[in-house]
């Protein structure tokens, strides 16, 4: 038991072995009786109590930090709580990654801090530029914190390419520039396609009033809204207007593959990726020079210090569960891609027969959220 001892006691501590035998599979039941209990159905999805009550404390489970040590016992009823409390959303496909790269304590930035993950990250990203139909050559990549994050950095290169000034000397240095995105990015078919008229008139009055229009975000295929803009259409204007074109693609990936070459960008879920056309361009675009970290006389390829290519310079080793999960679930999800394209098109022709939007389920303000009842109704004989 860990009743007598405290975090100082385990390793490294010296003669630490013995209690960290004995406190880590504790841990690891805890998580374990976690993970059953989440697919009992006789358990909730959530012990819900009020901010208030978690505050005044809740049968022992005090959120109050006290001034001394607590003891190994201590902590693992804390574990306990803290799991009874929380929202049950576990996968047990997905509980061990995350676990392998807390044990890690791993960030990536250069490759003498996580060479194996630098590696997995190229891998990983040619093979998503190789989906879209970029060639391995001439396309790069990272991955983000988020789709926010990712389409703030395809709104950074696209000026850094069209101006590269202004890295060094700021907006100021440059003409009004003008970005087109639908009112909220992801929208319906019917507002997307008038965007698409909408760009193209604007393009032209604001070319007329001295201003740069730089930028245009296209969506295909949201986590909210599910809607596809024309992209098509879209990327002959921008070759005309000589835009930087960005794809958000939030949700999908197969129904982008076929045309996102014509892109400069893309923002792509896994959470969150950002891929684009040109090479090098990240690095130029965001890096600060840290002598420190990024020496250019290393003894292996400069390429993989990643941290230079990024705003924030270090992140997270997520990149470690895509790895794995692309080893796991390749082939089911191949088959489950074939099984939806044979479904989708027959689900969605029923419900536009029935005069049924065919938009995603989710409720949004005042609309009615009724849409799975009728697409189970709809779908019951297909």
């Amino acid at each position: 038991m860990c009743s007598p001892h405290f975090c100082l006691d385990l390793l490294p501590t010296k003669n630490g072995e013995s209690i960290t035998e004995q406190f880590l599979p504790e841990v690891v039941e805890i998580l374990l009786s976690y993970i059953k209990r989440t697919y009992d159905r006789k358990n909730k999805a959530l012990d819900f109590h009020h901010p208030h009550q978690l505050l005044e404390g809740l049968e022992g489970f005090s959120l109050e930090l006290s001034d001394q040590l607590e003891r190994l016992e201590q902590i693992l009823v804390d574990c306990r709580d803290t799991l009874k409390y929380g929202v049950k959303t576990g996968k047990v496909a997905k509980t061990y990654m995350p676990h392998v790269v807390t044990s890690l304590h791993g960030y990536m930035f250069t490759c003498e801090i996580a060479p194996v993950f630098t590696t997995m990250e190229q891998i990983l990203l040619k093979k998503m530029n190789k989906m879209v139909g970029w060639r391995e050559v001439e396309a790069d990549g990272i991955f983000s914190l988020g789709g926010t994050v990712s389409n703030l950095c395809s709104v950074l290169m696209a000026h850094y390419k069209s101006f590269p000034e202004v890295k060094t000397k700021g907006m100021a240095a440059l003409s009004q520039v003008v970005l087109f995105v639908s009112e909220r990015i992801r929208k319906q078919n019917m507002f997307s396609e008038m965007v698409f008229e909408l760009m193209w008139i604007c393009t032209i009055l604001y070319r007329f009033q001295g201003h740069i229009p730089l930028y245009v975000s296209a969506t295909a295929g949201t986590t909210i809204y599910g809607a596809f803009d024309p992209l098509s259409d879209m990327a002959d204007i921008r070759e005309k207007y000589k835009l930087w074109m960005h794809v958000d693609v939030g949700l999908s990936g197969n129904s982008t593959w076929n045309f996102s070459c014509r892109a400069h960008s893309v923002t792509w879920n896994p959470h969150m990726t950002v891929i684009l056309l040109y090479q090098d361009l990240l690095q130029s675009c965001n890096q600060m020079w840290a002598d420190y970290l990024f020496q250019p006389n290393k003894q292996y390829d400069t390429m993989f210090d990643t941290g230079d290519r990024k705003i924030q310079c270090g992140r997270h080793v997520d990149v470690f569960e895509l790895w794995l999960m692309r080893k796991t679930k390749v082939r089911r999800d191949s088959e489950n891609t074939a099984l939806f394209q044979k479904f989708s098109p027959g689900e969605e022709d029923t419900c536009i027969q029935d005069r049924m939007t065919m938009v995603n389920y989710q409720s949004h303000g005042d609309k009615v959220d009724f849409f799975i009842e009728e697409i189970e109704r709809l779908g019951r004989d297909l």
